[in-house]
């Protein structure tokens, strides 16, 4: 629908025509719906938007200002400089002359949206940049502001350069034209209490008086009242990561505010015609935009057909190759055909409702784009949202779930009592994604596809976090600060200050925080920043910038719309949804593994897509909770869950998935299902019409499509009107709820429901409605899960090494993998250059079993180029025979020192010198040297010492496998792994802890692995009264930065490590300084304080200090000896006396020697003369003595077991 003007009344006689909002970024704090009151309120008839090169807010601006009876300018102040494309000056010192351009009609909206476009994908260079050139070409149906002082007509007037400065706006004026009589280039005057403004205003108006130019009077707005200036000045110090008391920034006067009419009457009463000629603009600027109607872009049929019987004829097709490969294969002969009927009536039904709301171009498309990604062997995912509940998606392999085996409901994607565009999110691999989004680009042109931006905003502890920074306030006191506020999912600082007592008392009671808070309260939800949205892709029937203006992500190839995702739909493109799911490719590498080792052996290979969706090792893996891996259902939470369901049927994995949320999980539902499941309850139905519909849940509604066909079954609503119910519900609107209550009671009655059992169900799918889940997406990622925990029962090898592969870049998970590698009984083979592959490979072992070997690019600082080259190398030449060899095929130029280095730390060239990782370090130099002259040698032909004896030069290559680094003796055990752990990020062959690993659990302290548990499952740990989870943990300190506060005291920034991973903490400065000689150390720490949850991963506040000897010696309550009775002699027993003697302590723990026959054990209590201090030295003696396994530290008396 046209959008139609707004009557325009009396009004004030001033427009303002150059206002920033806050998406400038970072540049304004001013929002759009403010300024659009603040206009209405002081009577004005219009309001322009004219963001720094952007369009950014646009579409809501537009749409807000006609719900406010107010006039919408749209337009933006551009850069324009000689020539775009040069880029050689820095930003910072390059002549920039802005220009504020502002639309007269859709052909001016047009040419705005093209140079910006330009000014973004062509021209940027710190800012979007324009030349003269583009302006020309881009000129039609704009109206022009010279743009102040900061204009080009400016600069030269107050660099006195008049002849220049005459002939610039000439020919401005000249390429912007007239529009009747009214020339289309303005001068612009300001007066914001800036210096030079005068200077500049007074020659500017001669000009414009030579010229025969109209004057426009600006306050070229950036915040909203004089007051508002510190908080700017503020948002300019974040913008260019500087602060307040720095010299050297960015600054604002104070008069760049929403000036009232009157107020900017006032500032030009000597130029009343510059305040005249804002009117006269703003009733030249007349731009409808037509809001709402989607554009499908042009799908290309075979001849002869359109859109509705191609797409009738691809479904038919489809459905019937469904139905014979999956749908009937398990139906006895005689039922097909009735079973079949109730397909081909489902599929006419929808593709009934698909022709009526004018969709079937949209089917077409998705389905093209998915159907060649499976001809490419892209993994596609199943299905993810409410569009698996369509029969015409499964039939056009846009999904790969049954929705009528799984009972899903096709209104609930796309409601025909509901127009609004389907909305299908397709999941590919990981890996290949970009190469479906490509074949759109090349299908339909690449400038007619994009993707879509988002903005990130200044959220309450970022803001707080932010203006502490700018202010130099102490990083020790705005973290306390930023603190204070409750860890709530979007909580405002406004809700935080009404919640937090302390918050308060620190406002009333410190100036500083005071002034801190009220700048972040003005900042908090401004625009910060842009990126681009993971999966939506818009596509269109002809040139983007002819509907939208485009941006360029710099992390990112393909143009980005400079609209959001609701405002792209608004402007009429449509959005396909292109997501990378990680699983996939999980899934597609391992099966890639399996049917490979299968060739081999003669084996049929396996389809994922045809697995036996009740097989009995699958769910015995699920009730034991090794779901380790395993998509969605991998979480400590989640894995408790699981054992305590013992999930024995694929629906009871699709309500698992819906359960396990914080609503559920929080209401006591979770459990009552568990309960039911088990008949601990008794399942009951309120009326036997509801039992074929809850009966899978166990008589909960857990479903949205459950409340849908409650409300069908018993009070005769369509399937679309109780699509609207649910959203009602999900809604909580009380007058709709209302409204809906009634129809549903009219209809039970209709039906001859008891009035008192309807009036019970409707309270009751009113309450359930709150934590409803899709099914449809609940059960098409249930199948994703079941197909990775069937991999793992199955192929746990394969499934391993494909999980590792995919992460091999996260150190943490990779730590973590293979620890469940370990647990599972899969050898873990280290790195070897004459083993590994690329990536992480299955391998067999000397004894026959299936292992992991560790991939080449998983080691640090490699590169995944190089190591191909390596392994490129070994399967042309045979293995490598020493480090020479490897240097002199390796790829020239491929291997690095840096690089070699990493793989001698990591082990994977131990077999190239008997594991002696320090000599091969030594003889390096002369390895890269020898091998680089080589390589050198054989690119030009050069002959070598040796081929006058062997043409073939098989003496040169006896040399290189021949060639031997210095002798030197190996690095120390702890050297070893420090350098592999510097190599792999984590200790492969051991650790530096791992002695330590059973004491300290016995100590009840957490490790790394643990702690993660307790980050994931926050609300379920008990907490102090600050509302943090205390934590008690040992490890190393693997990183440390030093940092220091405002008031010159020092803290400390540290990364601890364990066996199972690293955790990021903080030391502030009191606990700094009365623990700093420990921290300083290598040895193992205990680490004392509370866990925050408020992040992605744990981090730890420190509140005190140990040494793990220190702990120790306070823990401790028992040596525990354990020896065999043959073992003892006088001698040993004279030996062990003098060592318990050497570390004897009275206030050490008493030693336990138990000793063992082949009958029985028997353990003594030594006396007390015989306490000994706890150490290692003590242990590693005791070790060597009696063996491995023979001492340890206990927190416990044994012998009081």
């Amino acid at each position: 629908m046209l959008q139609r003007k707004p009557l325009i009344m009396a009004h004030a006689g001033f427009v303002h025509l150059h206002v920033h909002t806050g998406y400038s970024l970072l540049d304004a704090t001013t929002r759009p719906k403010a300024l659009i009151a603040r206009a209405k309120e002081q009577r004005m008839p219009a309001l322009a938007l004219t963001d720094h090169g952007n369009l950014f807010a646009a579409i809501p601006f537009y749409s807000d200002c006609l719900k406010a009876g107010l006039k919408p300018i749209l337009g933006a102040q551009l850069y324009l400089v000689p020539d775009h494309s040069d880029k050689n000056t820095r930003p910072d010192q390059e002549t920039r002359d802005q220009l504020v351009l502002l639309c007269r009609d859709l052909i001016g909206w047009r040419s705005l949206m093209r140079l910006i476009s330009l000014g973004h994908l062509e021209g940027s260079h710190g800012k979007p940049r324009i030349d003269m050139a583009q302006l020309r070409e881009n000129a039609a149906g704009l109206l022009c502001l010279s743009g102040g002082k900061k204009g080009g007509v400016g600069r030269l007037l107050l660099a006195g350069k008049l002849e220049e400065a005459r002939a610039l706006a000439d020919q401005l004026a000249t390429l912007f034209g007239r529009d009747g009589e009214a020339p289309n280039f303005h001068i612009e005057l300001q007066r914001c209490g800036e210096r030079d403004d005068e200077t500049y205003n007074q020659a500017a108006m001669e000009l414009a008086y030579e010229l025969n130019l109209p004057l426009i009077a600006s306050n070229e707005v950036h915040y909203m009242d004089p007051d508002d200036q510190p908080a700017q000045d503020a948002l300019f110090c974040v913008g260019d990561t500087s602060t307040l008391y720095a010299e050297k920034r960015q600054r604002i006067s104070k008069g760049h505010h929403f000036a009232s009419p009157e107020e900017m009457a006032q500032k030009f009463a000597d130029v009343p015609e510059a305040i005249h000629n804002t009117l006269l603009a703003a009733q030249r600027c007349n731009l409808q935009l037509q809001l709402g109607k989607p554009m499908l872009p042009d799908f290309e049929l075979p001849e002869g057909e359109d859109l509705v019987s191609w797409l009738t004829h691809e479904c038919k097709v489809g459905l019937q190759k469904r139905l014979d490969n999956r749908a009937l294969e398990h139906i006895e002969e005689e039922q097909r055909a009735e079973v079949a009927k109730r397909y081909w009536e489902r599929l006419d039904y929808e593709l009934g409702i698909i022709v009526q709301m004018g969709f079937p171009g949209y089917f077409l498309i998705v389905s093209d784009f998915i159907k060649w990604a499976k001809r490419q062997d892209i993994p596609v995912g199943p299905g993810r949202g409410s569009g698996a509940g369509s029969l015409v998606a499964w039939a056009l392999e846009i999904t790969d779930l049954d929705p009528i085996r799984y009972t899903l409901l096709f209104e609930r994607f796309l409601n025909p009592e509901r127009v609004s565009m389907p909305d299908f999110d397709v999941d590919f691999c990981m890996d290949r994604r970009e190469e479906v989004i490509h074949y759109v680009q090349e299908k339909y042109g690449a400038d007619r596809v994009a993707q879509i931006i988002t903005f990130g905003t200044m959220q309450a502890k970022a803001v707080v976090r932010d203006m502490g920074r700018v202010m130099e306030m102490p990083y020790g006191r705005v973290d306390k600060i930023a603190k204070l506020i409750p860890n709530v999912l979007g909580i405002k600082l406004s809700e935080a200050i009404a919640q937090e007592e302390r918050l308060r008392y620190l406002m009333d009671d410190e100036p500083e925080v005071r002034q801190l808070m009220e700048m972040a309260l003005a900042l908090e939800g401004s625009p910060r920043s842009c990126g681009t949205h993971a999966a939506g892709v818009v596509i269109s029937n002809g040139p983007l910038t002819d509907t939208v203006p485009l941006y360029r992500d710099p992390r990112s190839p393909m143009p980005v719309t400079q609209f959001n995702m609701s405002d792209v739909e608004k402007a009429g493109l449509v959005k396909f949804d292109f997501l990378g799911l990680k699983t996939l490719t999980v899934i597609d590498n391992a099966i890639k593994i399996i049917n490979g080792r299968s060739a081999v052996h003669g084996e049929e290979p396996i389809d994922i897509a045809h697995i036996d969706i009740d097989d009995r090792a699958a769910y015995k893996l699920l009730q034991d909770g090794k779901t380790r891996g395993v998509f969605q259902l991998e979480s400590s939470g989640m894995r408790d869950i699981l054992k305590k369901l013992a999930p024995d049927t694929f629906e009871d994995i699709v309500a698992l998935v819906a359960l396990y949320r914080p609503g559920p999980l929080g209401s006591g539902m979770v459990d009552d299902f568990i309960n039911r499941k088990h008949g601990r309850t008794q399942v009951e139905y309120p009326l036997p019409q509801l039992e074929p519909i809850l009966k899978e849940t166990y008589g909960v509604i857990l479903y949205q499509e459950q409340v849908m066909k409650i409300a069908q079954v018993l009070a005769g609503y369509t399937l679309g009107g109780a699509d609207l119910l649910r959203r009602a519900m999900g809604k909580k609107k009380p007058e709709e709820m209302a409204r809906q209550r009634e129809i549903f009671m009219e209809g039970a009655k209709t039906l001859e429901i008891n009035t008192g059992k309807a009036e019970y169900i409707f309270d009751l799918m009113e309450k359930f409605a709150g934590y409803g889940f899709n099914k449809s997406h609940s059960a098409a990622y249930a199948l994703v899960s079941y197909q990775t925990a069937w991999l793992k029962a199955h192929h746990k090898e394969a499934f391993m090494t494909a999980t590792l592969t995919a992460d091999m870049q996260n150190t943490d998970k990779v730590m973590n993998f293979i620890r469940e590698c370990r647990d599972l009984g899969i050898p873990v083979l280290p790195p070897d250059v004459n083993h590994s592959q690329v990536d992480f490979a299955v391998e067999e072992t000397d004894d026959g079993a299936l292992g992991v070997r560790y991939g080449l690019a998983a080691i640090k600082n490699v590169g995944e180029a190089a190591m191909e080259s390596v392994v490129k190398a070994r399967s042309e030449g045979g293995p490598f025979e020493s480090l020479l060899d490897l240097c002199r095929r390796a790829e020239a130029g491929g291997l690095n020192k840096r690089m070699l280095e990493n793989l001698i730390k990591a082990g994977a060239c131990d077999a190239l010198c008997e594991g002696n990782r320090h000599a091969l370090m030594l003889g390096l130099p002369e390895a890269m040297s020898m091998g680089a002259r080589h390589q050198e040698d054989q690119k030009h032909g050069v002959m070598n010492l040796f081929d006058d004896v062997e043409e073939d030069g098989d003496d040169d290559d006896a040399f290189g496998a021949a060639w031997r680094p210095p002798e030197a003796p190996e690095w120390s055990e702890e050297e070893r792994l420090n350098q592999e752990k510097a190599a792999l990020g984590f200790y492969i062959s051991s650790h530096p802890l791992k002695r330590y690993e059973e004491e300290l659990t016995d100590y009840g302290l957490d490790n790394i692995a643990t702690l993660k548990e307790k980050h994931e499952n926050a609300y379920q740990q008990p907490r102090d009264e600050e509302g943090r989870i205390p934590v008690a943990i040992c490890g190393v300190l693997a990183e440390r930065k030093l940092h220091r506060t405002r008031k010159g005291d020092r803290m400390m920034f540290f990364t601890l490590e364990d066996m199972y991973g690293q955790v990021e903490g903080v030391v502030f400065p009191d606990t700094y300084n009365s623990s700093r000689e420990i921290l300083e150390s290598d040895d193992p720490v205990v680490i004392i304080g509370a866990m925050e949850t408020d992040g992605e991963e744990p981090k730890i506040t420190t509140e005190r200090v140990r040494a793990l000897e220190t702990f120790r010696s306070q823990k401790c309550q028992e040596l525990r000896l354990e020896t065999p009775a043959t073992a003892l002699s006088e001698k040993t027993m004279a030996d062990l006396e003098a060592l318990l003697t050497e570390h004897q302590s009275n206030a050490g723990c008493q030693v336990a020697l138990w000793v063992r026959s082949e009958s029985a054990k028997v353990g003594l209590a030594l006396g007390p003369n015989f306490r000994v201090q706890p150490s290692d030295a003590l242990l590693d003696a005791l070790i060597r003595q009696f063996g491995p396994d023979s001492a340890r530290f206990r927190s416990v008396s044994s012998l009081r077991q």
